[in-house]
Formats: C-alpha cells, structure tokens, sequence
C-alpha cells in the first residue's frame, strides 16, 4: 500500500493483477483498495498464521474464469501457509488482424497448461 501502489493499480489498468506478501486477512483490505479494484473479481489466500505470508490474484470481471481455488486438499502445507493461490482463464486469442502488429499468444493451447501441483504438462 506504500510507494503509490494505489495510484499506479489505479493507472495501470491490469486485466490480471498477482500479489503475493498479502500479510492481511481478506477483511483487512483497505477501503482505498477496494474503490481502485471495483472492477475486479478476486480470490485471496492468507493461510492461517496472522500477519504471514498471503497471495491474492486479481482478474477484471470481463474475464472468464474456469476455476479458482486456494484450498489444496493433496497439499496442505499450501493452505497452511497462504502461499499458493489458482486461478484458470478461458483462452480469447488476440483478435488483432494487423501484420504490423505482433501476434503473440494467438496459437491455441495444447494439452492441459503445466501446474506447480503435479497437474497436466504441455504437450
């Protein structure tokens, strides 16, 4: 919250915004906060130790989200210390039919994406 982050969240205008070193329950959240992310739908993990650790992700409500969690039954050294939050989008290639334009990430996926929790890897 120090050193203009709100003005800079405020100015950036990020479709998805990661936080992590949240340190603060989700009832915590400053009001200031709240107002610049109004536009966003968000999932936030603290764990359970006060003051500790934290992760938060923050996706524009435009965005279509396949699943979330921050509750890993296999892993609960994930919960306990607030430090792995998941989210998964839906693909929108970029529509852009410019030349000039650079056309990264237009390709569809293949397989499922890699998971930090032993999920699916890329083909």
């Amino acid at each position: 919250m120090k050193k203009g982050f709100l003005d800079w969240l405020a100015q950036d205008n990020s479709d998805i915004l990661c936080l992590q070193e949240t340190k603060a329950f989700e009832h915590q959240i400053p009001a200031e906060m709240k107002y610049v992310l109004n536009d966003y739908n968000y999932i936030w993990h603290i764990g359970e130790r006060p003051g500790y650790a934290g992760t938060a992700i923050f996706s524009k409500k435009d965005l279509h989200i396949l699943e979330q969690t921050n509750h890993f039954e296999d892993h609960p050294e994930f919960h306990k210390e607030g430090r792995v939050t998941e989210v998964r989008f839906e693909y929108i290639p970029n529509s852009n039919t410019d030349p000039s334009v650079p056309q990264s990430g237009t390709a569809p996926l293949q397989g499922e994406p890699a998971s930090p929790l032993g999920g699916g890897t890329p083909e």
